[in-house]
C-alpha cells in the first residue's frame, strides 16, 4: 500500500475570535458603514465574512507539514488557562497607515494595558505565546503588535474612511488556524487546535 506524503507548505497563525455578541455589534457597525461610507457599493472591495473575523496574535507564515503537526500538538499547552479575553475598539481605519491609501479596512483596538485584575487582553496573549520558542522563532510581527480585525479588503489601495469607535469586544476562543485559499477566491480558516469557554 502506498502512503501519500504531505510535502506542501501551510500558512498558519494564532488568533482570538470574537464572541457572538461582539460579532452582532460589528455587524451593526458594518451596516452603518455600508449606508454612509460606501454608498451604492462604489468601491471595488471585498467584505470579510463574519466567520473569518479574528485578531491575529502571531502570524507564523508558511510552515512545513512537520511544523504544522508540532504546533497542533502544542496547542493545548499554549492555550492552557484561557478563559476569554477582551479589548476596547477605538477606530475604524485603513491599515497599516490610516493616513494613506491601503488595501485593508480594520477595526483597531487600544494598546493600553488593562489593570491586572481585569480579563486578559490580546496584548497579554500575544506576549504569552511568544514565550514559547516554537512561536517566537516563527512569528513575523513580534516587535510591532497592533491588534485589529480586518473588515474589508481591496486589490488596489483605497482612501478608507476613518471613524472613531468606542466598543467593548469580547473573545471566547483562541486557536491555531491554517489559512486555505478557496477556489472561488478569499480564504477559509481551518482550526488545528482551539480552546475556549464556549467549547
Amino acid at each position: 500500500m502506498s502512503t501519500v506524503t504531505d510535502t506542501g507548505q501551510h500558512r498558519l497563525f494564532l488568533a482570538l475570535m470574537p464572541d457572538e455578541a461582539t460579532r452582532r455589534a460589528m455587524l451593526r457597525l458594518r451596516s452603518r458603514a455600508l449606508a454612509f461610507d460606501f454608498p451604492e457599493s462604489s468601491r471595488a472591495i471585498r467584505w470579510v465574512p463574519p466567520r473569518n473575523w479574528h485578531v491575529t496574535l502571531a502570524f507564523l507564515g508558511s510552515c512545513s507539514p512537520d511544523t504544522r503537526q508540532q504546533l497542533s500538538a502544542l496547542g493545548q499547552q499554549m492555550f492552557e488557562g484561557f478563559r476569554g479575553a477582551r479589548a476596547t475598539a477605538r477606530e475604524l481605519q485603513g491599515f497599516p497607515d490610516p493616513d494613506r491609501p491601503g488595501r485593508t479596512w480594520t477595526l483597531t483596538f487600544t494598546t493600553t494595558a488593562m489593570p491586572s485584575d481585569e480579563a486578559a487582553t490580546p496584548q497579554s496573549w500575544h506576549r504569552h505565546l511568544l514565550e514559547f520558542p516554537e512561536i517566537a522563532g516563527l512569528a513575523n510581527d513580534r516587535h510591532d503588535f497592533r491588534p485589529h480585525i480586518t473588515l474589508a479588503r481591496s486589490r488596489n489601495p483605497e482612501p478608507w474612511p476613518r471613524r472613531d469607535v468606542s466598543m467593548q469586544c469580547h473573545f471566547d476562543r483562541i486557536a491555531l488556524l491554517e489559512s486555505i485559499i478557496a477556489p472561488e477566491g478569499g480564504s477559509t480558516y481551518q482550526p488545528l487546535s482551539v480552546a475556549g469557554a464556549s467549547l
